[in-house]
């Protein structure tokens, strides 16, 4: 009933602007005068040309995500050298110069911090809803702490959405394709009064039939499909010395999740693993690999987008918030107030080992509440500016996860816990202009964290009754683990002071050359997945990252040709990786003790005439646990981290040409390219994709006055086979894969009043 009564509301919504005259405003076109257009960033939280900024870092307008085809957060990193999104669990990842997680314990927060409008999204499944009225995206690279917060180690990925305009503004966006899938997006924005504005945008996608093919008791039915719908409402006041930003959101995913290829890899008559896993070569149809879980029996055939479940792969997703942004200028400078609530209730039920009795199939419930609030103090002199400011943050994290093995092990395991987390942090960013060309940059934050985690895995009931969803049991039987005997106990508080010195040079007016030493910090914290063993329970140590960066940003050829390249050094300590555990069915988190990695990129933009657009990207990286790592009793020192291909490539091609005195028809093509990487750290053969290219194309027809747009597009269209997630799994005798999605294409109308 109410996705059916928001169903109705964004309906009327779109009804309602459509029912308004079109009102031309020659001011709203934009000219191509066959130059570079200078995206302005708030990556320093103030507001520069991003050439001007010394961060390695990307960033995309709308009109660039929607000429890449960006859909969801998996579709961005397609053009951002050394950048992947890796998904499973229901979870996206950002992985940035190989830095991220491989593994979705819920409650574990990742190395690469998201924030959308500047809120920081502490757990990664907060981010799986739809891209919608997305102004920008700045992808920056390397640790942010020192303006961005909480784990940073990494980089930080930041969404700006649009904001209420002063003038009335409308659109809508629709979208077929294949796989009998609707998309439509829209949004009304307008003043209200003297001073307040007020702006409503909507998204939904609905994709009737799933990309894989459920083969089950001789039926044939589809799975995959997709089912979003999200709101978001902002009214924006303005005074003559402070602004006011009140923003809601909510959004409902009831998608079915993509399943896993599940392959066997037990010999059936030695009971050992077989010799085609260790060389990697085996697959659904290898005769001499089974599934121990599933009877004895492997995949039966080379397909990825076939299962034979019995538990759909299900979503019943329910996210909301609010944030109030307050803006005020004193004596001192500007004091902005940030105060958000963020709310995620996550159910999802999986078929791990894809097969038709219950042996491993695994249902998560979590739900979190997280408010977050940060005050900061923007100031600038003569020859200095600063940014100070104070940042806290408390969730409070519910898990109820079963495993329900009743056909194979005779019992179902729960992990049932609640976690709490309470950070501050106090921070310093200040910019010392030396002379003209030459600038100083220093920045410290001290955090301070504490956790708490109460709980633990049980043995549990054989039944789930009537109802699958998963609950609080009454019937425990007795703990395989649990938080009480955790060794050095169930609380951990972190401290960091972490710092960031650099050097910013305008060699002349269109060259900025840069060079920085900065420190990264991730929290500790407890292994929340699926801990059989009191031994698995455990609390890991916060990883800390020392990255040497230099680079360069040039503007060339009057304006029509940029290129941008960096070459860095990252020094870990402690760093937190996912590792197989003999007794558990998901990995735990464990501290490596040191890992190197050593890179370059190349960005370059040319734009020989107003028509053409060029861009192409070339990321290096040379990454390796340096030290001695022992896992399950194997020395994994040399090893590359999970997520790390050593070479990245992507290319943009977009070409835009009259055809008529009143239209336009504009073309483009994406590439993206990966190197091998292994999606785990102990590299084994079985979890090696092999390098691969995918292909994205786009043609758009539109009037020069620009209020409506048609397009062609397509995405993966070579049909390209590609890993997307792996989870090597030998305890209980298979390997879990996930793929993209395969070739998909439709039709786009868009249309814009002003």
């Amino acid at each position: 009933m109410k996705k059916s009564y928001l169903s109705t509301m964004m309906l009327a919504a779109i009804s309602m602007m459509t029912s308004v005259s079109a009102q031309e405003n020659q001011d709203q076109i934009k000219v191509d005068d066959g130059k570079i257009e200078k995206i302005q960033v708030t990556a320093t939280k103030r507001v520069e040309s991003v050439q001007e900024v010394g961060i390695s870092m990307s960033a995309f307008n709308d009109t660039d995500l929607q000429e890449m085809n960006v859909g969801e957060s998996v579709d961005l990193a397609a053009q951002v050298p050394n950048v992947q999104v890796n998904f499973g669990f229901g979870q996206n990842s950002f992985n940035i110069r190989g830095i991220g997680t491989n593994e979705f314990a819920a409650n574990l927060d990742g190395p690469v911090a998201t924030h959308i409008d500047e809120i920081y999204q502490s757990k990664s499944f907060m981010t799986t809803l739809g891209i919608f009225d997305i102004a920008r995206v700045e992808v920056l690279k390397g640790p942010q702490g020192t303006v961005f917060g909480r784990n940073t180690t990494g980089g930080s990925v930041n969404f700006v959405t649009n904001k209420p305009t002063e003038d009335f503004e409308a659109g809508v966006n629709y979208s077929y394709g294949n796989y009998n899938t609707h998309k439509a997006e829209g949004f009304i924005s307008s003043g209200l009064s003297d001073n307040l504005s007020g702006r409503l945008a909507g998204y939904v996608n609905n994709q009737s039939d799933g990309y894989y093919d459920n083969t089950i008791n001789g039926v044939t039915s589809d799975v995959g499909k997709q089912d979003e719908i999200a709101l978001r409402g902002m009214l924006s006041w303005e005074w003559d010395e402070a602004s006011l930003l009140l923003s809601a959101h909510y959004g409902e995913d009831n998608s079915e999740l993509s399943p896993y290829q599940a392959l066997g890899i037990v010999n059936p008559t030695t009971g050992e693993l077989c010799a085609e896993y260790a060389d990697g070569s085996v697959t659904g149809t290898t005769s001499e690999c089974v599934r121990p879980t599933a009877g004895g029996i492997n995949e039966d055939d080379n397909d990825p987008f076939t299962s034979t479940q019995n538990a759909y792969p299900l979503n019943n997703n329910t996210t909301s918030g609010i944030s109030a942004h307050l803006n005020f200028d004193t004596g001192l400078g500007e004091v902005t107030s940030i105060s958000a609530y963020e709310y995620f209730e996550r159910d999802y039920r999986e078929d791990a080992d894809n097969s038709t009795i219950r042996s491993v199939d695994v249902y998560y419930y979590n739900e979190i509440e997280q408010f977050t609030q940060e005050i900061r103090l923007a100031g600038e002199a003569e020859d200095f500016s600063y940014l100070a400011g104070f940042f806290y943050e408390h969730d409070s994290f519910t898990n109820v996860n079963a495993l329900d093995s009743a056909d194979f092990l005779g019992f179902i395991a729960n992990t049932d816990f609640k976690q709490q987390v309470d950070a501050s942090a106090l921070f310093l960013h200040t910019q010392y202009y030396i002379n003209d060309d030459l600038e100083l940059i220093a920045g410290l934050r001290y955090t301070h964290e504490k956790t708490k985690f109460e709980g633990g895995t049980f043995y549990g009931s054989t039944d789930f009754g009537p109802d699958p969803k998963i609950q609080r049991s009454a019937d425990y039987l007795f703990p395989l683990s649990h938080s009480d005997a955790i060794e050095g106990g169930n609380e951990r508080t972190d401290k960091d002071l972490s710092y960031k010195l650099g050097l910013d040079w305008k060699a002349d007016e269109d060259t900025l050359v840069y060079a920085s030493v900065s420190t990264g910090f991730r929290s500790g914290g407890f292994n929340g997945g699926f801990p059989f063993t009191q031994a698995e329970l455990t609390s890991f140590e916060p990883e800390e990252m020392t990255a040497y960066e230099i680079g360069f940003k040039t503007t060339l050829a009057d304006d029509t040709l940029q290129l941008n390249g960096s070459t860095f050094y990252y020094d870990y300590k402690d760093l937190q990786v996912n590792v197989d555990a003999p007794n558990s069915p998901a990995p735990i988190t464990t501290n490596a003790t040191d890992s190197r990695s050593v890179g370059a990129e190349i960005d370059l933009y040319y734009k020989p005439s107003a028509e053409w657009d060029i861009k192409f990207g070339l990321g290096y990286l040379d990454a390796e646990f340096s030290s001695d790592f022992i896992v399950n009793g194997v020395n994994r020192k040399g090893n590359r981290p999970a997520n790390s291909p050593k070479y990245t490539a992507n290319t943009m091609i977009r070409y835009e040409t009259p055809i008529t005195d009143g239209l336009v028809i504009r073309a483009s093509t994406n590439l993206s390219w990966r190197d091998e990487q292994y999606f785990e750290a102990e590299n084994k053969p079985s979890n090696l994709q092999d390098a691969y290219m995918v292909a994205d194309a786009r043609i758009t027809l539109f009037p020069q006055d620009g209020d409506w747009e048609v397009s062609l597009w397509g995405k993966n269209l070579f049909d390209k086979e590609y890993l997307t997630y792996v989870n090597d799994l030998p305890a209980f005798g298979f390997i879990l894969n996930i793929y993209g999605q395969p070739t998909t294409y439709g039709i786009s109308f868009k249309y814009n009043w002003y």
